[in-house]
Order: C-alpha cells, then structure tokens, then sequence
C-alpha cells in the first residue's frame, strides 16, 4: 500500500499540474467524518441527520436576498442583441465531457461524473441533441434546475451552521451546457473587450495570485518612488447570493446579450429548486 501510495505521488510530481496537486493534498486534509452535532436557531442540539440537514436549508434558504424588482440604470456597453444564440457542436460536447473531474458524486438524476466521462464518445451526440433542444425553445428542464447542497465547513465551531458554505451538485447533462455557454459567452465578452483587464479571478490565467503580483509589483513601484499607499479591502457577505436575478439579466442585456441566449439564461435562473444532503437524508 505504501508503494502504491508513493508511486502515486511520483507520477502527481512528474506531471506537473498545479491543480491536480492542490486536488490531491486537499483530498488528504479534509474531513469525512460527516457533520457532527449542529445547534438550531431555536438552541437545541441537532443530532438526526434528518433533522440536521432541515436546520442547514433552512439556514442556506435564508441567506437569500429577495430582489426589489428595482431596476438600476445602466449604460449599455455594446449594441442590442449583440449575441443572441450560440451553437453547440459534437467537438465542444466531447470537450466539456473530458474536461469534467472524476468524482463519483450523483446528481439529482443519479448520473455520477465519472459515468459520463467514461462514456463520452458514445454520449456527447445525443447530449448535443438535448443541448440544441434546450437552446432552441430556450427553456431548461425541471430537473436540471435542481440542486443536492452539501454543507462544507470553513471555520469556527463546527456546531454553528453560519460556518457552513453550501456545495450545489446539480445535473452533468446542465453542468456540460452550462460550460460551453459560459465558453462562448466569454469569447464574446474578451473579443469585444467588455472586461476589464484589472478583473482577476473567474478568466483563464487570471486568478488571485495574478492579482496579488499586480498589486504588490504597484505597491513596490509606488513605495520605491516614495509615494504612499492606501489600501481599501472589501468584502461582501455571502455576495453570490446578493445577486438578483432581474438585475443580473438586466445587466447582461446591457452588454448586448439578447435573443434566445437571454430567454434560456432567464428559464435557467427561474424557479430553481433545492434540497440539502447529510448522509444519507435530504
């Protein structure tokens, strides 16, 4: 066991990848007990998994921000319905497949990753089939709108659910389409220069790290020249689930995002559905 172990490593280091050695460490590290006794909102001492996984999604349904329906004014960026569809081939479908991670985690329809991958020949043109069909009546099925959220702990007492963040699994047939939109619509987003180059994080070879180099070789600059810096850091609480939906598509459609593209993204971001997974119990 021990040589396999090493062998393992050995073929990790001679690889040279980053990821799938952050991957390996963190696969180490973590914790898989499970999730130990919780504290509901009312003090008591949750200890059924049934019981726990209810005080999660009710924590986790709370958090959100109901949207006002205020529209912001924004100025448009790019001419209407600059980008109104995008086309999915057999090539990009055969991509996104191969490019998914080996996890044997189910979604809601019982398809693990790892069983779609393996099969990514055989599955990518009926998939590009589903895919065209969604677009095209730019609706999404119901079961793709749905998500098993796992709690993962980030700090603090493990019994306090504020210190939970929720992992959505949803279905790899929405996660496959979802990555080739997301491709084209960055395509068209970087090619019409509607990011900015100071955006680190979410871009390829844009991450946190190239953000701090930036900020320190600035930083170094100024203080070499001998100007003071000031340095503001700001952080939104829980900001993902701050976004209304309304003003998200408002935004994009400022960007010249319109047509059928837009209508899927609309479908897609309404009436979404939940449940929360402890062990065995949702």
């Amino acid at each position: 066991m021990q040589k396999f172990d090493t062998d393992c490593e050995l073929r990790l280091i001679d690889s040279n990848d980053l990821g799938k050695f952050y991957r390996y460490v963190n696969n180490k590290i973590v914790n898989k007990t499970g999730i130990g006794a919780i504290k509901s909102s009312t003090g008591n001492i949750l200890h059924s998994d049934i019981d726990k996984a209810e005080c999660f999604n009710e924590f986790f349904s709370s958090v959100f921000t109901a949207d006002n329906g205020i529209l912001p004014p924004v100025t448009s960026k790019a001419p209407p319905d600059s980008l109104v569809d995008v086309s999915f081939t057999y090539g990009d479908v055969v991509r996104a497949v191969r490019h998914l991670k080996c996890k044997t985690s189910l979604g809601p329809n019982g398809l693990s990753f790892v069983f779609i991958k393996s099969l990514s020949d055989g599955i990518a043109f009926p998939l590009m089939l589903i895919s065209a069909q969604s677009r095209q009546s730019s609706t999404v099925p119901e079961i793709w709108k749905t998500a098993v959220v796992t709690p993962v702990h980030k700090k603090g007492l493990t019994s306090d659910v504020n210190n939970y963040r929720p992992i959505s699994l949803t279905c790899i047939c929405c996660k496959l389409m979802e990555t080739i939109i997301k491709q084209k619509m960055l395509d068209y987003l970087l090619s019409s220069n509607l990011i900015s180059k100071h955006q680190h994080g979410f871009l390829s070879k844009r991450s946190t790290c190239s953000q701090l180099l930036e900020c320190v070789d600035d930083w170094t600059l100024a203080l070499h020249n001998r100007y003071s810096v000031d340095v503001v850091y700001v952080d939104f609480s829980k900001a993902f689930d701050s976004v209304g939906h309304s003003k998200l598509l408002h935004k994009l459609e400022s960007f010249g995002i319109g047509g059928k593209l837009l209508l899927w993204i609309r479908d897609y971001l309404y009436n979404r559905t939940q449940c929360v997974k402890v062990g065995n119990c949702f």
